[in-house]
C-alpha cells in the first residue's frame, strides 16, 4: 500500500538547501528537513507552519537519507488525520460545522440570566 508522497526542493533564510515532505491524503501537516540552528554539522525535521514534531521523528543526523527514511515511514504508517479525512470527504461541498441551538427574540441563556439577577 503506497501513499502519494510529495517533496519539495528549496532554500532557507540563510541559502542552506532544504527539502520539504507532505502527504495531502493522510495530514495537512509539511515537515521539511534542515540543518540545525545549534551551530553543528546536524540535519534536523521541523513542521513547516510551526507546532510540534512527532516523537517518532525528534531526532537529528547527519545523513539526509536516515530522515528521509524516518519521514517516509510516518506518513505510510500514520492514520489520516480527522481533517484530511473531511477535507478528501467534502471537497465538493462545504464542510459541515458544528450545530448551534437557536436562540428565540435573540435572547440565548446568558441574556436570560441577566434578566433574572436584575
Amino acid at each position: 500500500m503506497g501513499v502519494e508522497i510529495t517533496t519539495e526542493e528549496g532554500v532557507d533564510l540563510f541559502g542552506r538547501p532544504t527539502v520539504t515532505y507532505s502527504c495531502p491524503s493522510k495530514t495537512k501537516s509539511a515537515y521539511r528537513i534542515q540543518k540545525s540552528q545549534d551551530g553543528f554539522c546536524f540535519l534536523e525535521i521541523v513542521v513547516v507552519d510551526g507546532g510540534v514534531v512527532p516523537k517518532n521523528l525528534e531526532t537529528k543526523a547527519t545523513n539526509e537519507k536516515e530522515l528521509d527514511r524516518r519521514i517516509r515511514h510516518h506518513f505510510e504508517t500514520m492514520k489520516t488525520s480527522t481533517r484530511a479525512f473531511y477535507e478528501e470527504k467534502y471537497k465538493d461541498k462545504p464542510i459541515p460545522t458544528l450545530r448551534t441551538k437557536k436562540v428565540k427574540d435573540g435572547k440565548g441563556p446568558a441574556a436570560k440570566a441577566e434578566e433574572q439577577v436584575q
